[in-house]
């Protein structure tokens, strides 16, 4: 009869949720479930674009990718290097606002510009509104991905503004790191002389088949030969590395009006000279696309620097320490180059056997760059006058070896060359 039924049965599900004011139970208790959509991912880079298309280089970008058709910059972000950050639900509404914040595994730090608001519920997912499809990020220099260099995972957190609705990706790196995000490194090797050093993109292509025997690490060798870079261009190239090598001529210039310093008859220059009156230099091309201390520091076109090594296979790019020193001001932990004119013969050689120690042996960890030089370097005193520089100073190879008669072919050939160039260019970027 009215008033004497039964009540029903009320479940441990159903009485999880109550609707605010009044007693009245949900069916169902909403759920949240975060992950990445990969687990490996290089940084933000323009590998696969032609130099060609890289009109103005590229603008500082940041994370969070807003638009993944026409983002910031003259090319798209690479699909490689794009990753979301994917939220699934049940249960809640569309509408209803949401947020994802970006952390390092293992230290729970939360990352620049990790913060992604301004998202929105949409089918049972948290969604960029503009794209209507789970937010993509990027990873720039900004978010430091490779500090500590061993450990560069990420996890994220989402919260929804429904029923106070929170939860996060896999954070424990040391048990679950296919669960949680690595930002692989990221090396580029760019050849600028083809045609007048033959041999630089043959070593640029071999450096990248040395560091990409390490599964987390993605690299690429660039040739712009015959063309000269803009300084922007040569910055996007230089963007979100872990390191970088050039590989193309170098010289030292004086300040004042863009000369070569003097060099004697093995093309050396003088053991002293003021760095305030020269500054050392490198050629983004095979022609003489001067870039030293001042470019360096121009952080409008050179948005970050290599973020442990720039390895200058050039000639006399490290004489006096202008260039490397702009290089350590901007973050970058390690500069070798070369203080005389070196043998197009023998660079490859040094360069194959420092980088093969650094990544087989030492799985490129930076502490060990030092080391590295000091096995390697030794044997090419005479060759190539090895310098290492750091925020502790410079390291000079001591004599350990002797020039071969394939060494000496090299430098007269090296020291021809240089002539050429000298008499190519005088006017320039000082």
């Amino acid at each position: 009869m009215p008033g004497t039924e039964t009540p029903p049965e009320v479940t441990e599900s159903e009485s999880s949720v109550c609707r605010e004011g009044d007693n009245t139970l949900d069916a169902a208790t909403p759920t949240i479930t975060c992950k990445w959509s990969k687990s490996l991912a290089p940084p933000d880079h323009n590998a696969n674009a032609a130099a060609q298309s890289l009109t103005n280089g590229l603008a500082p970008r940041v994370l969070w990718v807003r638009d993944t058709d026409n983002p910031t910059g003259d090319i798209p972000v690479p699909d490689e290097c794009a990753v979301q950050a994917i939220v699934e639900l049940t249960h809640v509404p569309d509408g209803a606002d949401a947020v994802i914040e970006v952390f390092r595994c293992g230290t729970n730090q939360a990352v620049t510009d990790g913060m992604l608001a301004g998202l929105t519920t949409q089918g049972g997912k948290v969604v960029d509104p503009f794209t209507g499809e789970p937010p993509v990020l990027a990873f720039q220099a900004a978010q430091a991905p490779w500090d500590p260099w061993d450990k560069p995972f990420f996890y994220f957190k989402a919260s929804v503004d429904f029923m106070d609705l929170k939860g996060e990706s896999e954070k424990d790196s040391s048990a679950k790191p296919g669960d949680c995000l690595r930002i692989a490194f990221w090396v580029v090797a760019l050849a600028g002389a083809k045609d007048l050093l033959p041999d630089t993109l043959n070593e640029c292509n071999d450096l990248v088949t040395i560091v990409t025997k390490i599964a987390h690490c993605k690299a690429t060798s660039r040739d712009h030969d015959g063309r000269l870079l803009s300084l922007a261009q040569l910055g996007s190239e230089l963007r979100n590395t872990y390191a970088y090598i050039q590989s193309s001529h170098g010289n030292v210039y004086r300040r004042s009006d863009g000369l070569p310093v003097d060099l004697d008859a093995m093309g050396d220059p003088p053991d002293k000279a003021d760095p305030a009156v020269y500054r050392s230099a490198i050629s983004a091309t095979s022609l003489p696309g001067r870039v030293g201390d001042v470019q360096i520091r121009n952080t409008d076109d050179i948005v970050s620097v290599p973020r442990y090594l720039f390895y200058a296979s050039t000639c006399l790019t490290g004489w006096e320490p202008s260039f490397s020193e702009a290089m350590i001001e901007r973050g970058c932990m390690y500069v070798m180059a070369f203080r005389c004119t070196i043998p197009n013969s023998e660079a490859p050689a040094l360069s194959k056997k420092f980088f093969t120690l650094w990544a087989d042996t030492y799985k490129m960890d930076p502490a060990k760059i030092p080391d590295c030089f000091d096995q390697v370097a030794p044997d090419h005193y005479k060759n190539m006058r090895p310098v290492l520089f750091s925020a502790s100073g410079e390291k000079r190879a001591e004599p350990g070896g002797g020039l071969s008669a394939l060494a000496i072919v090299g430098i007269i050939v090296a020291v021809v060359v240089v002539g050429a160039i000298v008499a190519a260019a005088v006017a320039s970027l000082f």
